[in-house]
């Protein structure tokens, strides 16, 4: 299967039991559900049943009949939200199911807020957004030869690791305004690949935009 494996088709595939979708749904959606369990049961002895409510996750959403099963791929931000319902009850039903107490008797510390942990489940969901578009336009980049690989290189300096335009183009021994034209057409390339990305996750009626996602993990 292609690496391009959390659009839509993948995850009705899954759903419908395939098992090559379903191993690729629970390698593209892991670490999401693996950072929100953690983060809610972190100083609390539910953390070492950490592991076990993230494999019930993927057995509530793989499950025939299961989660998976009633997901609309029209839903503005579609998967993320159903997802994140899935993961924050599974949660409480552990909670819920195994009380613990403190060595003095004292009930166990609650697990964080929920209001909190949804930010941090939006952050790690954009963040795989982001990374899934720029491993996209790697490819059409790759594809694209020489030229697209240096605007990719020159995005990932300039937007990840922070890099001024005439840093670089210092480095590569450039003229500073020929890059930054460059680096127009790498983000318009950029943009490219999250449009498709969106697609994939939140539905065709999705009207998200880079700089929505941008802001997002500004405010987590």
């Amino acid at each position: 299967m292609p690496i391009e494996s959390t659009q839509w088709t993948v995850v009705e595939r899954a759903g419908k039991g395939d098992r090559e979708a379903r191993d690729t749904f629970a390698r593209v959606y892991l670490p999401v559900v693996r950072r929100y369990v953690r983060a809610r049961w972190e100083g609390t002895r539910w953390h070492g049943h950490s592991e076990d409510a993230v494999q019930q996750v993927f057995v509530e959403c793989l499950k025939p009949g299961g989660a998976l099963a009633h997901v609309s791929r029209d839903d503005a931000w579609g998967f993320r939200i159903y997802l994140y319902g899935i993961t924050r009850n599974v949660a409480r039903s552990f909670e819920k199911r195994r009380t613990h107490a403190c060595e003095d008797g004292r009930p166990e510390p609650a697990a964080r807020d929920d209001s909190g942990l949804q930010q941090l489940f939006d952050r790690v969901f954009v963040e795989a957004l982001l990374g899934e578009a720029l491993e996209h336009q790697q490819r059409e980049a790759e594809e694209a030869g020489a030229p697209a690989m240096r605007r990719l290189e020159l995005l990932r300096m300039r937007f990840w690791k922070g890099l001024p335009i005439r840093e670089i183009a210092k480095r590569w021994e450039v003229d500073p305004a020929d890059l930054h034209h460059e680096y127009a057409r790498a983000r318009e390339e950029f943009r490219a690949a999250l449009r498709v990305v969106l697609v994939r996750h939140c539905g065709t009626n999705s009207h998200m935009t880079e700089q929505d996602l941008v802001e997002l993990i500004a405010s987590s």
